[in-house]
C-alpha cells in the first residue's frame, strides 16, 4: 500500500533525527503543525529551527517547492542565521543554512525562482534542486547533474549513465 504526500513527510521528519543528531544537533522537538518549521532544536548553545524537505526516490524532479508564505516565514525567523533546511531524496541528505542556500553558497544546491508566480515581488515561488555530481564510467568526466530522469547523458562522449548505480541504489 502506498503513502498519501503526509504520511510519506512524517517519515522523513523521523528519518530526519538521526541526521540532525549526527550534524551536532540536541534536544530535537516537533513543531505545532502551524508553524513554518518542523524541528526546533540547541546547536553550540543556540536555538534553531529546521525545515524538512523530502522527495520520494521515484520522483521524477529533484525539485523541492517553498511557497511564498513559507519563504517569508523562514527568512523572518533568520535573523540569527539559525534556520536550517535538510533536504532527503533517498539515500542523499544535504543541511545547509537558509542564508547559504538562498544566496547559492552550497554545492549540490541551487535555488531558483520559479517560472510560475514570477510577477510576484516580494518572495517569489522558489525551487531548490539537489545537483548531484556524476562522474562517466567512459572517459571519467565529472559534472552536475539536475536532471529529472534516472539517467544522464555524459557531456563530453556521450555515454548514457545509470544515475542510480552511481548513488549506491538499486535497481527496481
Amino acid at each position: 500500500m502506498s503513502m498519501n504526500t503526509r504520511e510519506y513527510g512524517q517519515l522523513m521528519e523521523e528519518k530526519a533525527i538521526p541526521i540532525l543528531k549526527n550534524n551536532g544537533f540536541s534536544d530535537i522537538q516537533h513543531s505545532a503543525s502551524n508553524s513554518p518549521y518542523d524541528f526546533t532544536a540547541k546547536r553550540n548553545n543556540k536555538t534553531c529551527f529546521i525545515e524538512v524537505r523530502s522527495r520520494n526516490p521515484d520522483a521524477t524532479t529533484n525539485f523541492f517547492t517553498f511557497s511564498k508564505s513559507k519563504i517569508h516565514n523562514l527568512i523572518q525567523l533568520n535573523e540569527d542565521n539559525n534556520v536550517y533546511l535538510l533536504f532527503i531524496r533517498g539515500k542523499i541528505s544535504v543541511l545547509c543554512k537558509l542564508k547559504e542556500a538562498i544566496n547559492k553558497q552550497i554545492p549540490n544546491i541551487a535555488f531558483y525562482d520559479s517560472l510560475r508566480n514570477s510577477n510576484q515581488k516580494a518572495y517569489p515561488y522558489k525551487r531548490l534542486v539537489l545537483v548531484e555530481s556524476v562522474k562517466c564510467p567512459r572517459c571519467e568526466y565529472i559534472w552536475n547533474y539536475k536532471g529529472k530522469m534516472f539517467y544522464a547523458t555524459c557531456p563530453r562522449c556521450r555515454k548514457l549513465i545509470d544515475i542510480r548505480k552511481q548513488n549506491g541504489e538499486e535497481k527496481k
